[in-house]
């Protein structure tokens, strides 16, 4: 299972690193792609994540998982973003 932990802390990318306020602002990654250096130990894992959006209404999320041991992946979700309305 901690493969799949994986996954799901890697999809959580755009949410944790939302730059907007979610209330007046969509954030939506069309794609997830996960990069693995190697599998994780266990389903215990840290997450650090960013997102850059551009004037464009393009943004991207990225981030790097880490386990007990190091680093084990790199994240990016591309981002469309436009005010709710």
């Amino acid at each position: 299972m901690p493969v799949e932990r994986l996954l799901v802390v890697a999809d959580s990318v755009n949410g944790l690193s939302v730059r907007l306020p979610i209330t007046e602002w969509l954030s939506i990654p069309p794609t997830l792609t996960v990069t693995m250096l190697r599998e994780p130990l266990d389903e215990w894992m840290f997450l650090r994540a960013h997102t850059t959006i551009g004037a464009d209404g393009m943004g991207i999320a990225r981030g790097q998982v880490h386990d007990r041991d190091g680093f084990v992946a790199e994240t990016a979700q591309p981002l469309l973003v436009q005010r709710r309305g």
